[in-house]
């Protein structure tokens, strides 16, 4: 009975850690998707938004309340930015740490 035991805990175990991994691996996947779509699409629009408005600006056909706006768009865009790396990062660490460092390699 003990051995049943001991057998049924690292098996518990062993599926614990396969949800465990299987949640961070979805965490990096969606994390490095948010990536992905900042840089090809989000953050170059943000940007040329921005130059488009300090063009009209300069040009007296935007506000300056339009560019601080287009400014903070564009910063708040590089904020989730970073901060879908710091996710990625922080599932990478993790998966890492759950095989010992192999994840790494």
């Amino acid at each position: 009975l003990q051995k049943e035991a001991i057998t049924a805990q690292i098996e518990e175990q062993e599926l614990h850690l396969i949800g465990e991994v299987r949640a961070w691996i979805a965490k990096l996947d969606d994390s490095q998707k948010r990536l992905d779509r900042y840089n090809e699409r989000l953050l170059p629009l943000a940007r040329q938004a921005k130059e488009i408005t300090e063009s009209s600006y300069r040009a007296n056909q935007a506000s300056l309340l339009d560019v601080i706006d287009s400014e903070r768009t564009l910063i708040e865009l590089e904020t989730k930015y970073w901060q879908a790396a710091a996710d990625a990062w922080v599932a990478r660490w993790n998966l890492a740490t759950i095989s010992g460092g192999t994840w790494l390699d």
